[in-house]
């Protein structure tokens, strides 16, 4: 059994995130849009009113998003997104986040 002191989940580990930028180049326009707007900070119904979708729609892109970067929640893809948006060299592979 780990101690408090050993336990480590996956989420935390910054190895997580950069596999997931290095997947962020996968993401199709759309999907490029909603992580995009993730990033920014805004909500699934904003991004609905912002380009146009149902939220329904903007939910399923999110889940695409999710599974193409290979993570767990919406949260992770902001992480990512933010990471990205804000990267000092100018590709997706930044190892600075």
């Amino acid at each position: 059994m780990q101690t408090l002191a050993e336990f480590r989940p996956v989420h935390h580990d910054p190895v997580w995130l950069a596999h997931a930028r290095a997947r962020a180049d996968s993401l199709t326009r759309q999907q490029a849009v909603i992580f995009d707007c993730i990033g920014r900070g805004l909500s699934n119904a904003h991004i609905a009113r912002e380009i146009g979708l149902a939220d329904r729609t903007v939910k399923q892109h999110v889940s695409a998003v999710m599974i193409r970067l290979g993570v767990e929640s919406r949260l992770q893809v902001g992480i990512v997104a933010f990471s990205v948006l804000h990267c000092q060299c100018g590709t997706h592979h930044c190892s600075t986040p």
